[in-house]
């Protein structure tokens, strides 16, 4: 399946509303420990990623990947402990904290490979940088308040 800019662009914005409501799901939680939340999540994207990508891709998809090579592997490392760290800081802190917290990733990344690389950002990556930084300051203000 082969999706059109504006698809792919809407499909990042439902992704990402989905993303924001894992807070809210997961504080409704009353009985499951941290882990367990987070082996279940994981289990049901690893189910949904072996139904969503052959749908889209083809069954070869999983051939495609670079199996052997040790970033392919680094990646998912870092990925897993993404995943376990999020679903802990969200059962120990307050959601608004973590929220902040993943709002700045991107922003961390981007200054960072400017700083690193001297890769210029294009001008709407510094929109959404002073975005972004005006509104975790208004949140930071507001739960401070």
């Amino acid at each position: 399946m082969k999706l059109t800019h504006g698809q792919a662009v809407w499909l990042m914005l439902v992704v990402t509303a989905l993303w924001s409501t894992a807070g809210l799901v997961t504080r409704q939680l009353e009985h499951a420990r941290s882990f367990e939340v987070t082996f279940w999540r994981s289990f049901f994207t690893l189910l949904s990623l072996l139904v969503i990508l052959p749908a889209w891709q083809g069954r070869q998809v999983f051939h495609q990947f670079p199996w052997r090579s040790r970033y392919f592997w680094l990646s998912g490392f870092c990925w897993s402990i993404m995943f376990t760290a999020f679903m802990v800081a969200l059962t120990l802190t307050a959601v608004a904290n973590v929220l902040i917290t993943l709002a700045l990733g991107p922003l961390m990344t981007a200054l960072l490979a400017r700083i690193t690389t001297g890769q210029p950002l294009p001008s709407r990556t510094w929109c959404a940088i002073a975005l972004v930084s005006m509104v975790v300051s208004f949140r930071v203000n507001l739960v401070a308040a």
